[in-house]
């Protein structure tokens, strides 16, 4: 199977991980209700995993990368390279 430029792009925009997505050479991709389903389906992954589910100790998570909830929630959009579309 060939893959096309573009699908390269997807890819690797998807695997990306929390630190490459703050750089600035990714941007959200368009936002989808479903998208927004599966980033709250993420969230609650992340706090479960890392926190046990407790709100307080998963802010505390966040606060030690300089993150916000919603600037967490941003990051587990589905993202793409700045200059490209899915």
């Amino acid at each position: 199977m060939e893959w096309s430029e573009e699908e390269w792009f997807s890819l690797a925009a998807k695997a990306a991980f929390l630190h490459e997505r703050r750089a600035s050479s990714y941007v959200p991709a368009v936002v989808t209700s479903e998208m927004m389903k599966q980033v709250e389906n993420r969230m609650l992954r992340w706090k479960k995993n890392v926190a046990n589910g407790n709100d307080s100790l998963f802010q505390r998570r966040l606060e030690w990368d300089n993150l916000s909830s919603a600037t967490a929630a941003n990051l587990l959009q589905i993202t793409q390279f700045a200059g490209t579309e899915l």
